[in-house]
């Protein structure tokens, strides 16, 4: 049965329960609060602006652009909600990411689910937060060269996300993980052999295997935009598949202008 503290996105870091229907579990998330805050401030030294528009204690979705083969970028958007406001958002990923040993060992427990329609609406019908990443694997597949792009948003899920919960959109945009990662190339036909859509090449992975994949110390900058409702643009009368392509392409938009300003951003984290 999910657990009281599920059915709000603002919780205490001093919650104690055992691991609920995702896998959640506040001991751990707590005792892993020292690593990952030496992650956010120290090692990335992450920046964010417009924290103030993410709700407390209503749905929201938000919606981030992707880069790095890891969810480095979902790992910090989510601590960042987490240690300033208290705030429990759910990193929503790619099935073969859950999958990893890592994924279905750590991520779970830390608040992340798998990435499905059934699971974002029942966490935002519980007046939870979700973090969608629309782009998918073609996130993930960004070479070095295309870390600044924000991919095809797919086909609209998140904008039928949005008037099926009727949760605002809060469009976000995250610079940085692409260097972390800094991917020269895929090999696909390896990667599916390893049961992976692709093998990323760095600088440093494959050639100094495991270690290869511990991310580089660079600077992130998150910034997160107005939220957009979604339901209140849609007209009845409209049809309905031209309004979410629209929408999708809108959204898209907004988290491109976000991350320029990412970019170029600089200063104290707000």
């Amino acid at each position: 049965m999910m657990l009281d503290f599920l059915k709000t996105n603002r919780i205490s870091p001093d919650d104690i329960s055992v691991a609920d229907d995702y896998g959640y579990d506040p001991d751990f998330h707590k005792q892993a609060i020292p690593a990952l805050d030496y992650l956010y401030k120290d090692f990335f030294h992450t920046q964010v602006w417009g924290m103030g528009h993410v709700p407390k204690d209503s749905p929201a979705i938000l919606v981030s652009n992707h880069a790095g083969f890891l969810p480095l970028d979902a790992l910090m958007l989510q601590h960042a909600l987490y240690s300033t406001r208290g705030l429990l958002a759910r990193p929503l990923l790619e099935d073969f990411v859950m999958a990893m040993p890592f994924g279905a060992g750590y991520l779970p427990r830390l608040g992340f689910a798998r990435a499905s329609r059934d699971n974002a609406l029942d966490i935002l019908d519980r007046g939870g937060l979700v973090l969608t990443f629309p782009e998918g694997v073609k996130g993930l597949e960004k070479t070095i060269h295309e870390r600044c792009q924000v991919k095809r948003f797919g086909r609209g899920g998140v904008i039928k996300l949005a008037l099926m919960s009727k949760a605002p959109i809060i469009p976000v945009a995250i610079a940085g993980p692409g260097a972390a990662y800094p991917m020269l190339f895929r090999l696909r036909g390896l990667g599916r052999m390893l049961g992976l859509p692709f093998l990323p090449v760095t600088p440093t992975f494959p050639l100094m295997g495991v270690l290869g994949l511990l991310p580089l110390p660079v600077s992130l900058r998150i910034v997160i935009g107005n939220p957009v409702d979604v339901d209140k643009r849609y007209k009845k009368n409209q049809a309905e598949e031209p309004f979410i392509l629209e929408m999708n392409e809108v959204i898209r938009s907004m988290v491109k202008g976000l991350l320029t300003d990412a970019r170029q951003a600089g200063g104290r984290r707000k």
